[in-house]
């Protein structure tokens, strides 16, 4: 018959017989019979493909098992962390259910497992269910980790709410470590973070209620330094901040910078996720 390109094409009978014979063949079998029709070539073709296949299969179950809560493909992870300054401790309700008591300022939760989707979340003084002062409806993807802050002020401006940061958990080098930092500052002004002795901002100019992008960097031991973006005054040296590779670290900057309550001046809370 002829090919697209006008040339006739000849197929022998005696190979079509044969390869009808391949049906109902072991697969060792067909294979062998496959390599004295074709070579060994092709059977290295379709034995590779399929070995791709399933290596691709089990990195996806592996993926699965460890970012998913327990494997489950129906849920997220969330970490909540109480960052208004003049608001008293708190009790976090998910669609309704109490799921965190009493969280004070300046305090973070461990990753907490929920079911994905648009969940409902409600924050209240502890002990009591009024007046509510956060009531948002957050969308969580399945398999994800994030964190929800309270942030803001309870009696000042800008108003207490919630603001949500999804947590890069992709596959880092055992001496690397992913970095990000994230204003939740309500009164504090642009800031930039510095490498103390790097005149290059290790994360440039960022603002309430903003996060930086990650940034991998190598396993170690940094000194850090917030500095007012505008004119580069220093608000705040951190030295000898540990870095483990495998490691996601969200440096938190809370308080107020302005006149704050007793105990919630401005400082940096560092949130560690492994990978």
């Amino acid at each position: 018959m002829a090919n697209d390109k006008g040339k006739i094409v000849t197929r022998n009978a005696h190979d079509d017989s044969r390869m009808q014979r391949l049906i109902g063949l072991s697969r060792r079998d067909a294979l062998r019979v496959f390599t004295a029709l074709f070579g060994a070539a092709a059977v290295t073709g379709i034995v590779t493909s399929e070995n791709d296949a399933d290596a691709r299969n089990r990195n996806k179950k592996r993926k699965q098992k460890r970012l998913c809560p327990n494997g489950d493909k129906t849920l997220t992870s969330i970490r909540v962390v109480h960052a208004s300054p003049d608001a008293p401790n708190v009790d976090v309700s998910v669609d309704g259910a109490l799921a965190i008591q009493n969280l004070a300022f300046g305090e973070a939760t461990d990753l907490l497992p929920i079911p994905a989707g648009t969940r409902n979340i409600q924050v209240t003084p502890a002990g009591v269910t009024t007046p509510v002062v956060i009531d948002a409806d957050v969308a969580f993807d399945a398999c994800k980790a994030y964190e929800v802050s309270a942030t803001g002020f309870l009696t000042g401006s800008p108003s207490i709410g919630a603001q949500v940061y999804e947590i890069d958990r992709n596959s880092l080098g055992k001496k690397t470590t992913r970095v990000r930092a994230i204003h939740n500052s309500p009164d504090a002004p642009p800031v930039k973070v510095f490498v103390a002795g790097s005149a290059t901002p290790l994360f440039d100019t960022f603002s309430f209620p903003n996060a930086t992008p990650f940034a991998d960097v190598p396993e170690g031991t940094y000194d850090l330094e917030i500095r007012v973006a505008s004119d580069n005054a220093l608000v705040l040296a951190i030295p000898g901040v540990p870095l483990t590779g495998r490691t996601v670290v969200d440096f938190f900057a809370v308080g107020s910078a302005a006149t704050p309550p007793d105990g919630a001046g401005f400082a940096v809370l560092p949130l560690t996720t492994p990978v």
